[in-house]
């Protein structure tokens, strides 16, 4: 199936990294459960970007502005279905 979700083709990307404010998040989704959470160098979730039952499989690219946050390392959560992915990301205001 052309559509179906591998390994190979899940591909959490975020950019640009660092960033300045805004940054674009990029990624591969199957038919399962799909979340992209923000959490902080401690391990806190400081935002929910997605939470959903399902999406259609695609490619997605959502674009998080972090605004009352401090500059430092964030880390970018995907989990869709079986797969789970972490990229990490470095503010700079």
């Amino acid at each position: 199936q052309p559509n179906q979700l591998t390994v190979e083709n899940f591909n959490l990307n975020a950019y640009p990294n660092p960033f300045n404010g805004e940054i674009s998040i990029s990624f591969n989704a199957g038919s399962q459960p799909v979340s992209l959470y923000i959490y902080n160098a401690h391990g806190q979730r400081v935002n929910v970007l997605l939470d959903r039952q399902k999406l259609a499989p695609a490619k997605y690219t959502v674009k998080w502005r972090a605004l009352n946050l401090a500059s430092g390392i964030y880390f970018v959560v995907l989990q869709n279905g079986i797969f789970k992915d972490r990229r990490k990301i470095v503010l700079i205001k």
